[in-house]
C-alpha cells in the first residue's frame, strides 16, 4: 500500500486513483453478477392507463340559441301640454306619482274664458228673447194677412226678422259651446293611466300652445325594442311566445309586431315585445331576447375537455379502437382531426369522422397520446 500511496503523487494521482475506484466497482458487479441467480421468468405486463371515456351521438344538425339585446320601454309616453296659450296656475302631479286615466295634471287661468261665457250667456238670453217677439209677431201678422188686413211686406219683414233672430241665437250657442271647449282645455288631463315622468314646468309660467307640461308614461304594460338578424325576424310571428330576460330574469312575454325596415346604424330588424309582468326594473333597462335556430350540420357534441389542440389552429380528439380481435386486447388511442362548427357553456359541436359508437378521451387528454393503450375507468 505503501508504494501504491507513492505512485499515486503527483501531477497524475487523482486521476489514477478515479481508475482504481472504478476499475474496484466493475469488478464487484461482475462478481456480484456472475454470483446471483439468472432470471427464470418473462417480464411483466406494463399497466394500461385508465381514461374517462364517452360514446359519441352523432346527429344531423344542431340548435344554436341567438342573443339579441334591446331596451324596455313604456307601451304609450305622452307629452302632455296645453292647446292654447295661457298662464299655469295649478299642477297638480309630481314625478314618479301614479295617475289614473282622465286625472287632471294641470290648470291654466281661466278667469278670461269665464267671464266671456257669462257674457256669451248674456247675449243669449237677448236673443232668445227677441227671438220670442219675433215668433209672436209673426203670428199676428200671418193671421191679419190671412184676413186681408194687412200687406204681405209687412208679414214678410216678420217672418224674416224671426229667421235672423233664429239665426243670431244658432250662433250665440257655437260661441258659448266654443268656449266652453275652451275651459276644457284649460284643464289638462291624463289621457292613459300610468306613472308621471319628468315635469317640465312649474306654477307661474305662461305658456304658448303646444309648451310641454310633464311626461306621461304607461306602466301597465310595458314592451321592449329588441334589434334582431334579418333570418330570425323572419320566423317571429306576432302573438308568438318568446323568451324574454329582464334584469337576468325570464319573463313571461310575446311578439307584438315585427317591422318591415331595417335599421341603418345596425343593419337590424325592429322587433317590438309585449312583457306580460310586473317589472322591478325601470324603462331604459337592457333586455336580452334568446331564440333558438336549428343549423342542418352533421356532427356530434363533445366536452371541451374532450377538445385536443392540434397544428395549425385546428383541433383533434382522442378516439378509442380496439387493439386487437379480443376484448383483453384493450383499447388504443387514435387522434382525429374534427373542426369546430359551435361552442355552447362547456361542450362544442364538432364535425369530423365520428361514428355512431366511437368512444372518446371525455377529460384528461393531455394524459395520453396517440398510439398508447388504455383502459375505461368509469361508465360512459
Amino acid at each position: 500500500m505503501v508504494h501504491m500511496a507513492r505512485a499515486l503523487k503527483g501531477r497524475g494521482g487523482i486521476a489514477a486513483a478515479v481508475a482504481v475506484v472504478v476499475l474496484a466497482v466493475g469488478g464487484a458487479g461482475l462478481v456480484a453478477a456472475s454470483v446471483g441467480p439468472a432470471p427464470d421468468a418473462p417480464a411483466a405486463t406494463a399497466a394500461r392507463l385508465p381514461v374517462a371515456a364517452l360514446q359519441v351521438e352523432p346527429q344531423a344538425g344542431h340548435t344554436v340559441t341567438d342573443r339579441f339585446l334591446g331596451r324596455l320601454e313604456p307601451a304609450r309616453r305622452s307629452t302632455l301640454a296645453f292647446e292654447q296659450p295661457g298662464l299655469v296656475t295649478e299642477i297638480l302631479v309630481e314625478e314618479g306619482a301614479a295617475v289614473a286615466a282622465g286625472a287632471v295634471v294641470a290648470r291654466l287661468d281661466d278667469a278670461a274664458l269665464l267671464a266671456r261665457r257669462d257674457q256669451l250667456a248674456a247675449q243669449r238670453d237677448q236673443v232668445a228673447a227677441d227671438l220670442d217677439l219675433a215668433r209672436r209677431t209673426l203670428d199676428r201678422q200671418r193671421t191679419l194677412r190671412d184676413q186681408g188686413h194687412t200687406p204681405a211686406q209687412r208679414y214678410d219683414e216678420a217672418r224674416l226678422a224671426a229667421q235672423a233672430l233664429t239665426a243670431r241665437l244658432a250662433e250665440t250657442d257655437a260661441a258659448l259651446r266654443a268656449v266652453r271647449i275652451d275651459l276644457d282645455k284649460a284643464v289638462l288631463r291624463a289621457p292613459f293611466a300610468g306613472t308621471v315622468g319628468p315635469r317640465l314646468l312649474d306654477e307661474g309660467t305662461v305658456v304658448g300652445a303646444g309648451a310641454a307640461v310633464v311626461d306621461l308614461l304607461e306602466t301597465g304594460r310595458p314592451r321592449a325594442r329588441v334589434g334582431v338578424s334579418p333570418e330570425v325576424a323572419a320566423q317571429l310571428l306576432p302573438g308568438a311566445p318568446v323568451r324574454l330576460l329582464v334584469g337576468g330574469r325570464p319573463v313571461p312575454a310575446e311578439v307584438l309586431a315585427v317591422r318591415p325596415d331595417l335599421s341603418g346604424a345596425t343593419r337590424t330588424v325592429p322587433v317590438l315585445v309585449t312583457v306580460d309582468a310586473a317589472l322591478d326594473g325601470g324603462f331604459g333597462d337592457t333586455v336580452e331576447l334568446h331564440v333558438d335556430r336549428t343549423i342542418p350540420a352533421p356532427g356530434a357534441w363533445v366536452p371541451l375537455t374532450a377538445l385536443v389542440e392540434a397544428r395549425r389552429g385546428l383541433w383533434s380528439v382522442f378516439v378509442l379502437r380496439p387493439d386487437g380481435a379480443t376484448a383483453e386486447a384493450g383499447l388504443s388511442v387514435v387522434r382525429e382531426s374534427v373542426e369546430v362548427l359551435h361552442v355552447e357553456g362547456d361542450r362544442a359541436y364538432v364535425a369530423g369522422p365520428l361514428s355512431s359508437g366511437d368512444r372518446l378521451v371525455a377529460a384528461g387528454a393531455h394524459r395520453v397520446v396517440p398510439g398508447q393503450s388504455v383502459v375505461v375507468a368509469q361508465a360512459e
